[in-house]
């Protein structure tokens, strides 16, 4: 099987987008390494030597600009095509987004194209004319796109439900995301006594509730220490003055943005991860199984979506009660914690990058049959 994988949409020179940096980079690494097929893939912009010179790696470019990326849609459009036909590509393989290129070679060139839904794409924008108009084009082209795919690939069955909730037609599958289980491993068993650190490794979106996480471990009467990793200083700040507010601040530690090697030991020194998101959370979080990798169990806090972490080992999820009640739930796990070696034995069997590769080029095979 021939690959043709476009992801111009993912800028490895930038601080940001660090979930889907991650996921595009294990994508390639396990596409490569698998002998039944050959890939090309196109991305934005990448460090040097980011991928060892690959000569199948193709770099577009990123821009912000709607118009410069329009004109460099129209341009990859026929310069792709035309490796397209030269190469023999059996499938397209792309994401979710607004990039238009991908469906316009598909089309010029009758390869058969598979998408990849990561989530539910928010509103781009609700305080402006231009920001509601590019948001409607955004979407037009989205479901355009998912209407012409040979099978959209989700992340999670709650995505996967609300694509068919747009159309019933689409033709779909989940595959969720995995971890790097090498990286990710027991280095540390958990403290079966106080104190205990809790850690939480992500974006501080306000979405992400940290906020509501420092008030609810504010109210637990046990030796605690929070470590936050990650975001931006700005949003440090707003969270150090809720922990003064709350006067928590001696109990959290902020770590601030780490490399991705480091977040292991960072896990590995905590007894406990929190996983709080927004009440509805439609996708398939990276971290969840980086922590069950690790061996520590997971408090999780939404009411819908999610549902392919519930029942795997380890994992507590509450709902947004009040902060009451959601502290003594917290308290009872603590009080019962182990090291998750359950956890980490169904994460390695199912959910390493490897076995979720084999899962999306089993899908990408069935559409070339």
């Amino acid at each position: 099987m021939n690959i043709l994988g476009y992801f111009p949409g993912i800028d490895f020179s930038s601080n940001e987008q660090f979930g889907r940096k991650i996921h595009l980079r294990e994508f390639i690494s396990n596409v490569k390494s698998n002998e039944q097929v050959t890939a090309t893939f196109v991305i934005g912009n990448a460090p040097s030597n980011l991928f060892n010179d690959d000569l199948n790696i193709l770099e577009m470019g990123h821009t912000n600009s709607i118009l410069r990326q329009t004109a460099s849609e129209f341009y990859q459009t026929l310069y792709l095509s035309n490796v397209i036909r030269q190469n023999s590509i059996d499938l397209i393989y792309t994401r979710d987004s607004p990039y238009f290129a991908p469906l316009l070679m598909s089309v010029l060139t009758k390869t058969p194209l598979v998408v990849e839904a990561n989530g539910v794409p928010e509103n781009e924008g609700y305080n402006s004319v231009v920001s509601t108009a590019k948001n409607d084009v955004f979407h037009t082209i989205r479901a355009v796109k998912r209407r012409h795919a040979k099978k959209i690939i989700a992340v999670s069955k709650s995505v996967e439900e609300s694509l068919l909730s747009e159309n019933a037609n689409y033709r779909t599958a989940t595959v969720p995301n995995g971890v790097d289980v090498n990286k990710f491993d027991i280095s540390t068993p958990v403290s079966l006594s106080e104190p205990y650190t809790l850690c939480y490794v992500g974006g501080l979106q306000e979405w992400q509730n940290i906020e509501k996480m420092i008030r609810v471990l504010s109210l637990i009467e046990k030796d605690i220490e929070f470590v936050i990793v990650g975001g931006t200083e700005e949003r440090q700040a707003a969270l150090k003055e809720t922990a003064e507010t709350e006067g928590t601040e001696d109990s959290i530690t902020f770590v601030g943005r780490v490399s991705h090697d480091k977040v292991p030991e960072l896990i590995n020194e905590s007894d406990v991860c929190l996983g709080p998101f927004a009440q509805a959370r439609r996708a398939s979080p990276l971290k969840i199984y980086e922590y069950l990798a690790c061996g520590r169990e997971v408090i999780v806090v939404n009411d819908e979506g999610l549902e392919e972490i519930y029942d795997l080992p380890g994992v507590h999820r509450f709902q947004y009660e009040s902060n009451d009640l959601l502290a003594s739930n917290i308290t009872d796990t603590l009080n019962e914690i182990s090291t998750n070696r359950e956890g980490r034995n169904v994460v390695v069997d199912k959910h390493s990058w490897e076995a979720i590769t084999d899962r999306i080029l089993q899908e990408c095979q069935k559409v070339v049959k």
